[in-house]
């Protein structure tokens, strides 16, 4: 999911190195996997997008596509997410390129990930941003996941972005459940709460490998100067729908 307010140069800058980092991710993939490789494809409206509690714009369509696969050893994922959404400045795209790898370490899963941030060059120039995240989850218990995850910021900054998250899904129906989740965002270089978000989300598989997912996502803005944003609360709506095969 999810992309960063960060400073930018051109996006062609930068384009060869995208195609060729998803390239290289999915090459991986399918060289490598031993167990049956998974694609899905994702489409959604929301009303609002928010980035770690920060509002970027609004009335934004987002479409994206993911493959998974894995070794012996490890779990391998990557994928492309474009999102096109309104400004007072005017209409902004931005396309996110990510790859993980898993691990499983017994006590926890580890995941080490990367994400490349490319942003329109227009209206409102921003510089593309390169992240690498270092993520542990696990169960606590009573089909509650938790997770602790570190974004670092290679190219420009994000003050040391780190989210603690927790959640839990309620089977409703055989095709209907509900899931809930909250996460504590955390600006490590300035030692703030940057944000706390709840989602409470309705997952419809209404047909083989298909999941329709209408979802209410709550904000309150934290103490960070860096992830400050003009509203303290915010309440955000939007639907997802991803297809699996």
């Amino acid at each position: 999911t999810d992309a960063a307010t960060e400073t930018n140069t051109t996006i062609m800058q930068n384009y060869c190195k995208t195609i060729g980092a998803l390239a290289a991710a999915s090459a991986l993939v399918a060289g490598t996997a031993k167990a049956e490789i998974e694609h899905s494809i994702n489409g959604g409206y929301h009303n609002e997008y928010l980035f770690r509690g920060i509002q970027q714009g609004g009335d934004m369509v987002t479409t994206g596509y993911d493959i998974a696969g894995g070794t012996s050893m490890f779990d391998l994922s990557a994928g492309v997410w474009h999102a096109d959404y309104d400004t007072s400045g005017g209409n902004l795209t931005e396309t996110d390129v990510y790859g993980e790898v898993g691990y499983d370490l017994g006590f926890a899963e580890a995941a080490l990930g990367y994400i490349y941030y490319i942003y329109d060059d227009s209206p409102n120039p921003t510089d593309d941003a390169q992240e690498v995240y270092f993520g542990l989850s696990r169960e606590l218990g009573y089909g509650i996941g938790a997770s602790l995850t570190y974004f670092w910021d290679i190219e420009t900054d994000n003050e040391g972005y780190m989210e603690l998250a927790l959640d839990k899904s309620y089977e409703l129906t055989d095709c209907l459940s509900l899931g809930l989740a909250t996460a504590l965002g955390y600006a490590w270089e300035e030692g703030e709460v940057a944000n706390w978000m709840t989602t409470a989300t309705l997952d419809w598989a209404f047909a083989e490998g298909a999941t329709l997912s209408p979802y209410l996502l709550y904000v309150v803005d934290g103490e960070s100067s860096f992830y400050e944003t003009s509203s303290e609360q915010e309440l955000v709506g939007g639907v997802n729908l991803i297809v699996n095969f």
